[in-house]
């Protein structure tokens, strides 16, 4: 019993991680758009890292559901790094200040 509830969480987690990368890559511009909305990535990289982060999610995700090694790690660090954004982004004491723009403006 132990083992199918195992199986099954996996397959729910990695199934969730599969359909949020898979519907990111379908629309990297568009997610490059929300990830330039937050000023977090160089405008230089919003494209690569637009499709390298939905890349990550579906293959961890793909990863989880076959039980490949480091798959779920690599899902625990993704779901961190969102963790960490949202916590200086939205919740922090620098919601109103962006980290330097790399577009030259300044901070206020």
């Amino acid at each position: 019993m132990s083992g199918l509830i195992y199986r099954l969480m996996r397959w729910i987690l990695g199934g969730v991680f599969v359909y949020a990368g898979s519907t990111k890559l379908l629309e990297p511009k568009t997610f490059a758009v929300l990830i330039e909305a937050h000023g977090i990535v160089p405008e230089s990289l919003l494209i690569p890292v637009a499709i390298a982060l939905p890349v990550l999610e579906v293959a961890a995700g793909i990863g989880l559901i076959f039980d490949i090694e480091g798959s779920l790690s690599v899902i625990a660090g993704l779901l961190g790094l969102f963790i960490v954004i949202r916590a200086v982004f939205f919740h922090g004491k620098v919601r109103n200040i962006r980290w330097k723009r790399w577009n030259k403006q300044d901070v206020k």
